[in-house]
C-alpha cells in the first residue's frame, strides 16, 4: 500500500497544479529510507536485512534534504509547478501517475472526504 499512497501523492499533485497554477507544488520522493517502519517486521527479516538496511538505506536526516531542497531552493523554484523531484532532480512520474481520468477521481474523492469531514 505503500506505493499506492506515492503513486496518490504525485497525481494530486499534479492536479493541484493545474487547479491552482499560481501555487507552486512539487512531489518528491526521499528514496529507500531507515525509518522506524522497520519495528513491523518480524525479528528474524529485522536482524537479517540490518547489514544491508545500514549501508543501502539512507537515513532520515539524508531523505529529508531532497524536501528541503524542493521547498527552498532557487533552482527547485525554476521548475515546473506539479514536478516529481528525486535526488535533486526533475523525473518524469509514472506514467500511471499521469493518468488524468483517474487522477481526478482520486481529487473527486479526496474533495468529498473533506467536504464530509467537515459536517
Amino acid at each position: 500500500h505503500y506505493g499506492d499512497t506515492k503513486l496518490c501523492n504525485q497525481m494530486l499533485t499534479t492536479t493541484l497544479a493545474e487547479r491552482w497554477p499560481s501555487v507552486q507544488v512539487f512531489s518528491v520522493s526521499p528514496g529507500m529510507v531507515d525509518t522506524g517502519l522497520w519495528r513491523n517486521f518480524p525479528i528474524w527479516f529485522q536482524f537479517l536485512t540490518w547489514p544491508i538496511r545500514k549501508v543501502a538505506l539512507r537515513s532520515s536526516e539524508d531523505a529529508s534534504l531532497g524536501v528541503v531542497y524542493a521547498c527552498a531552493s532557487e533552482e527547485a523554484g525554476k521548475e515546473k509547478s506539479g514536478s516529481f523531484f528525486v535526488d535533486g532532480r526533475v523525473e518524469l512520474p509514472s506514467e500511471e501517475s499521469r493518468d488524468t481520468e483517474k487522477a481526478q477521481k482520486l481529487w473527486d474523492v479526496v474533495e468529498n472526504l473533506i467536504r464530509d469531514s467537515k459536517g
